[in-house]
């Protein structure tokens, strides 16, 4: 099945409560994928109230004044698929405290952070890559966690980018 590009990118134009499977999956994928994102960023992660079971305001992202449901946590957001985004969300905000690597004083140099695509240290930007890693070495962190790496997509087999220090990697997500 060929999937044209203006849906890829636009996750589909579809709207509401009847949207097809496909497009569900995706926009799942890419909640994850921006709530890792903002987890593994330095600084302080912003998370407002919602976000860990999708909520969008309809797409309004100027409620101020609204005293109504696109304020409102909506205890009603317990179907299965919000709560695996839940889940998600609770293991990489507890990645993210106690993750050493997160806490660094300084941004990271290209001395500290490696990025990599298929191959170490290749990382394809483009639009039409589905995979990115990277390494980090963090002060003070044990051996056995020099380095760390993250596949924000999906899961592919890779070459193992060993940290040119001879450190160990974990695989993360």
């Amino acid at each position: 099945m060929i999937i044209p590009f203006v849906f890829i990118t636009a996750k589909g134009l579809e709207e509401g409560e009847f949207v097809s499977p496909l497009v569900k999956k995706l926009r799942k994928r890419q909640m994850q994928n921006f709530f890792l994102s903002l987890m593994v960023s330095q600084g302080v992660p912003i998370i407002y109230m919602g976000d860990e079971y999708g909520h969008t305001k309809g797409g309004n992202n100027n409620t101020y004044c609204h005293d109504n449901y696109l304020n409102y946590f909506q205890w009603d957001k317990k179907e299965e698929s919000s709560l695996d985004f839940f889940r998600f969300c609770c293991l990489v905000t507890k990645f993210h405290q106690e993750c050493e690597s997160m806490g660094l004083d300084d941004f990271p140099t290209s001395k500290r952070l490696q990025w990599h695509g298929h191959f170490p240290g290749m990382p394809d930007w483009s639009e039409t890559s589905r995979f990115v890693a990277f390494t980090m070495v963090g002060k003070g962190l044990s051996k056995d966690v020099k380095a760390r790496k993250l596949a924000l997509q999906h899961w592919l087999e890779t070459i193992d980018p060993r940290h040119r220090y001879g450190h160990n990697l974990q695989f993360i997500m």
